[in-house]
């Protein structure tokens, strides 16, 4: 049974949540538990929480898709996909920010695990540049913001990929002097 440690310490068990009717209140019993501590308007999301938050994209994607998520870059898409239909049906970020969050951490966590990256809070610079999120920091010092792009990706619509996103990450974690044996 996966168990995700949640802010102040909360614990729930996935396997609690299963009589539910349909896959929108499976989605939104997750994300209310998750968030029910958090009423701030803006929400912090620490390195340590990205990981369990992307977490919960593998688990609500097999429960309510059927679809095994697993990490893999190409899984991404699938992420861009759910996106793309919430704008399609005119959802604006302030109304699925929480969703978006959790989306976004599972492309962080691709990221992480795939790129030897890792989750850090934005330096001072990066900061100056506009990153307020939590990020991904790739071993060649790239920071990206996903939470941002998934934002941008429900504004802008396929010009802000997530999957893009992913494949800068991708070059830019590759060492100098290999592009130039390539």
């Amino acid at each position: 049974m996966h168990q995700l440690k949640l802010p102040q310490s909360i614990t729930f068990n996935f396997y609690a949540l299963i009589p539910y009717e349909n896959n929108s209140q499976l989605l939104f019993l997750c994300l209310a538990i998750f968030f029910s501590s958090t009423v701030q308007a803006q929400i912090k999301i620490t390195p340590e929480m990205a990981k369990d938050l992307g977490a919960i994209v593998i688990i609500l994607a097999e429960k309510t898709d059927g679809v095994k998520l697993g990490y893999s870059p190409n899984s991404i898409e699938y992420v861009d996909k759910l996106i793309l239909t919430f704008r399609k049906k005119g959802m604006k970020p302030e109304q699925v920010k929480k969703t978006l969050i959790v989306l976004a951490c599972y492309v962080g966590e691709v990221a992480v695990r795939n790129l030897d990256a890792k989750w850090e809070m934005p330096n001072e610079d990066q900061r100056k540049f506009g990153f307020k999120n939590t990020g991904i920091t790739t071993k060649n010092g790239l920071f990206s913001d996903p939470i941002q792009k998934a934002c941008k990706l429900l504004i802008n619509g396929e010009e802000d990929s997530l999957v893009t996103l992913y494949q800068v990450m991708e070059v830019k974690n590759i060492p100098f002097e290999q592009l130039q044996n390539n």
